[in-house]
């Protein structure tokens, strides 16, 4: 069947037509995959982030550890400061006790 030029232009312009829509639908398609790319990337990126800014549960642990490890040390150097304290204090009394006792033999 022989075609007029209208029919043929018109055929040609809807064919036409049709492409750049099936070219839009495919570029919105495009969109919404590059949309969802980035959105889940940058869900990644905040979690990232919060476990960069968030100290772990270790770090906690470890820092009461390391607390408790220095009030121990703490402790048990006080108590040796106070073990000696009191071995000077007594033979510096025993000392005095000797003077005193030499001192009164002499009279």
């Amino acid at each position: 069947m022989h075609k007029t030029k209208f029919e043929t232009d018109q055929k040609n312009w809807l064919d036409d037509l049709g492409k750049k829509r099936k070219a839009e639908e495919e570029e919105r398609r495009d969109a919404a995959r590059f949309h969802q790319t980035v959105s889940a990337a940058s869900e990644q990126l905040v979690e990232a982030f919060k476990s960069f800014t968030t100290p772990p549960a270790q770090a906690k642990t470890m820092g009461a550890m390391v607390e408790h490890k220095m009030a121990m040390m703490k402790k048990q150097i006080m108590d040796e400061i106070g073990a000696e304290m009191e071995e000077s204090n007594k033979e510096v009394k025993d000392t005095f006790t000797s003077i005193l006792d030499l001192l009164r033999n002499k009279n």
